[in-house]
């Protein structure tokens, strides 16, 4: 199972320094990839690597801007049972609110659900989950520091449908 999200860097000219991207890039894989672990296992992991149950994956690039589409992943049978549970809007509600809450800014008020899934992950887990988003966050920042272009997390919620801003990046 599979959430869908794309990454917006706003450079005028439809593209982007390849190092900055990719650093960018990667802030983004590891934010994502560590927060859907605490959504769907309650858990933060001290290790990525290829074999792992919840994974990043790069799709397809878009017109507008320098866009890249990409998913979470689901590879087990808890995991993906627990993403059908929370739901894919609901877990890009969480998505969201996690972003906000690393860089000290207000979320946009949770729905009843996400806060009953919020309520069930410990406080230990998301203190530790703030504390491992700060180096991807800082990679995040890399072409908007290097080159002053926003950088804007949407959600995917189906192929027809507008995506949904999560979280927008800027100098601030």
């Amino acid at each position: 199972m599979e959430v869908n999200f794309d990454l917006v860097i706003g450079s005028e000219d439809y593209t982007v320094d390849m190092q900055s991207g990719l650093e960018t890039m990667h802030g983004v894989s590891d934010s994502t990839r560590l927060i859907s672990e605490v959504i769907l296992t309650n858990k933060v992991s001290n290790k990525k690597t290829h074999r792992s149950d919840i994974r990043t994956s790069l799709k397809k690039t878009f017109k507008g801007s320098y866009g890249q589409v990409y998913s979470i992943e689901t590879y087990s049978k808890e995991s993906t049972k627990k993403l059908r549970e929370v739901g894919k809007d609901i877990f890009a509600e969480l998505m969201a609110y996690f972003l906000a809450e690393a860089v000290y800014q207000e979320s946009s008020e949770l729905s009843q659900k996400a806060k009953d899934i919020l309520a069930k992950i410990p406080a230990s887990t998301i203190n530790k989950l703030l504390q491992r988003l700060r180096e991807p966050l800082r990679e995040i920042h890399k072409v908007n520091k290097a080159f002053n272009y926003p950088i804007t997390i949407r959600y995917r919620p189906k192929v027809n449908q507008q995506p949904i801003l999560l979280q927008k990046f800027d100098k601030r």
